[in-house]
């Protein structure tokens, strides 16, 4: 009997699978979403940093043409004194 009542079960169980797909159906095509959004994501994210880099590297730039505009501006100052 318990045999019986285990297969009959089982079947049982099969019949509710389909319904369960299409109840995870949502879930799954959610995942894939993020999935693809998460690579978007990650993507962006590195293009970022490239252009972070870029611009650390003109600040670095415009900062020594900064200092040598003063240095040049003072020497013309002391030059315009003698």
């Amino acid at each position: 009997m318990l045999l019986e009542k285990g297969r009959s079960e089982s079947k049982n169980s099969n019949v509710k699978w389909p319904n369960c797909n299409k109840k995870l159906e949502p879930a799954r095509k959610a995942i894939e979403r993020v999935r693809e959004l998460e690579a978007v994501a990650a993507q962006r994210a590195h293009l970022v940093n490239e252009k972070d880099k870029e611009l650390a590297a003109l600040r670095e730039a415009l900062t020594e043409r900064s200092l040598r505009i003063r240095e040049l501006e003072h020497t013309l100052a002391q030059i315009g004194r003698k």
